[in-house]
Parts: C-alpha cells; structure tokens; sequence
C-alpha cells in the first residue's frame, strides 16, 4: 500500500502526474516518479523519483504472553504463560518449546519457542527467565543434651541446614564444664549470595550433686520422763570437707512419754540438707518396742 500526497500550498496552475506500475503481491523494488508541470505551457517543471520496497510479510505471527523477563526466586514453581501462534489468515499453530531451565538453580535460562511453517519458514521467539537467591539458609538446632552438671563432658549436636546454593557454617562460643553458668553457642550460616541465618543453643552447666554425710555425736537418746536430754551435736561432711551442723527444728517433751525428733540442717550452694535424731522419753512403767514405731534406716541416711 502507498499513497501520494501533494503539499496544500501547491501553486493552482501547476499540475502532476505519477507511475502506477507497483505492484504489492509481488516482492522487488518498484520506482514512483512524481512529475509537477506547468498546465498553462504544459511544460514540465521537475520530478521527484522514490524507490518502493516490496518484501515478504510474515504468514506467522508467533508472540509471547506475558513478560519477555521472568525473575524466579530459586526453588519456586512457575508456570510459564506461553506464546500465542496464527497464521494471517487466522488459521492457529502450536510452536515447540525447548529450554534447560533449572528452577534449582541461580541462572539466566531462555525459553525458546520455534514455528516452522510447511514452507520451511521459521518463526523464534525467546523468553527470559532469571533464578535468584534472595532467601536465608533454613537453620535447625539438631538435639543435644545441653545441661550438664559440673565436669561432665558435653557434645556439640551441630545444626541442620537447608538452603539452594552453597553454604558455610561458623560457630561462636566456649563452654567450661568445670565452672557452673550459662552458655551460649551461636551458629551463623551464610550462603554464596550473602544471605544470612544466625540460631543460638543455650548450654547449662550445673553443680554436681554433693556427697552430704551427717555424723551424730554421741548422746543419751533414751531419757525417763521430766528428764534432761543433752544434746551433744553433729558434724556434716560434705564432699570430704566439714561444714556447720544447726539445729533446725527440736519436738522434744520430755513431760510425756514418746518417741521424738532433734532435726538437723546445713546449707550448701543454696540448698539445704537435713538429718533427725531420735530422742525417747520413758515413764515408770512405760515398754516400747522400738522396732514397731522406729522406721529402719542406715546412720547416714538423709532426710
């Protein structure tokens, strides 16, 4: 299709005339030659020459639905929204697609989608799709027994780590098994492109259980009623080392006949260790069998 135009401040006795031997339906190059002539000489002023340019128009047209760049974040799905493919005359095509797209892994990947008509004519367009990393390693404490008492030897059980690309581990932190405190162990892992998960394990290392071993002084545990009781006092060993024994609580009466209890204490680290000793107050006529009211015990027993 072409068309001539003349400007509209043509002079009124100048006149024109063209070629029209183009012809659309068949490709080559085609010369239009516009000629202005004087209608009262009928003489010709001048002519303007314009070479035409007849290809071959595309019988496919092949297009791609929705964004030519895609931008994935690694690991996700996606569903490519494809090309729309029609002959001119309306008639659809369906085109192949080949790609090496890998949603796994950070890339730039094209997908390719190819027509080839009967004529051996082939239609290309492209679709470009970027993989990502923007998001942190997913980072887990594995299990590990993270209270301890003193002087027991503890394991670090690590972390799990889960992430698309390559990764590396750094782990902060001490642990004294001899010195009772709180702990804190931080792992920090971070991938090739910079993205960043930080957990803490929290260690306890707690004091050992003592060895606690109360030693009574002799005394006259047996008493008669309105009697004395003289209490001669004890000795707690803890941990091989002597400590303070104190009276705690004394339910002695001596004015009624009875089985009693002198209950001793003593602290150490914050916890406090008692022992009874039994006291028996007798009348006149007064029998006990002690093996009937007394529970069974060893001296050392602890209460």
């Amino acid at each position: 299709y072409y068309e001539v135009v003349i400007s509209p401040d043509f002079r009124a006795d100048w006149g024109w005339w063209y070629n029209d031997d183009i012809d659309t339906e068949t490709v080559g190059t085609y010369e239009i030659a516009v000629t202005i002539f004087d209608e009262l000489s009928q003489t010709d002023l001048f002519t303007v020459r314009f070479e035409i340019h007849v290809i071959e128009g595309s019988a496919v047209e092949l297009a791609l639905i929705g964004s030519e760049h895609v931008t994935l974040e690694v690991g996700s799905s996606w569903i490519d929204g494809g090309v729309t493919c029609v002959y001119r005359d309306g008639t659809p095509c369906v085109p192949t697609q080949t790609t090496d797209l890998n949603l796994n892994q950070v890339g730039l990947y094209q997908v390719t989608y190819t027509y080839t008509d009967a004529d051996g004519n082939q239609y290309i367009v492209q679709r470009t799709v970027e993989i990502v990393d923007t998001t942190p390693p997913n980072v887990r404490l594995n299990p590990s027994l993270d209270t301890i008492h003193q002087g027991q030897a503890w394991k670090d059980g690590g972390v799990t780590v889960f992430d698309h690309s390559d990764y590396s581990i750094d782990v902060i932190g001490t642990i004294d098994v001899n010195a009772v405190g709180t702990y804190v162990i931080t792992y920090t892992v971070s991938d090739i492109y910079a993205n960043t998960t930080t957990v803490n394990r929290v260690v306890h290392v707690i004091a050992t259980a003592p060895t606690v071993e109360f030693q009574l002084h002799p005394s006259l545990t047996t008493i008669p009623m309105n009697g004395t009781f003289t209490d001669q006092g004890c000795t707690v060993i803890i941990n091989g080392e002597a400590s303070p024994c104190n009276i705690k609580e004394n339910r002695i009466n001596p004015t009624v006949p009875g089985i009693y209890t002198l209950t001793y204490y003593t602290d150490y680290q914050g916890m406090e260790y008692t022992y009874d000793r039994y006291v028996f107050v007798v009348g006149d006529k007064t029998l006990l069998r002690l093996d009937a009211v007394m529970p069974t015990r060893k001296d050392d027993e602890l209460c």
